[in-house]
């Protein structure tokens, strides 16, 4: 994820506050979710990488 969120940075425009925002499209794609189970795939993935990172998501 930390290789998606760091595709997204407009180098030419970088954000103030260090913040990147990320669309569910984007992360749908990401984490390869499925259009019939979408919400309960993505917050098992997210659920797994938090559990191995040292960063939080914000909802």
């Amino acid at each position: 994820m930390f290789e998606l969120a760091v595709s997204c940075i407009d180098t030419e425009n970088l954000p103030e506050n260090n913040t990147v925002f990320l669309s569910k499209t984007e992360l749908f794609k990401f984490f390869e979710v499925a259009s019939n189970s979408k919400h309960t795939q993505f917050k098992e993935a997210i659920e797994i990488m938090q559990k191995q990172a040292y960063f939080k998501i914000k909802y």
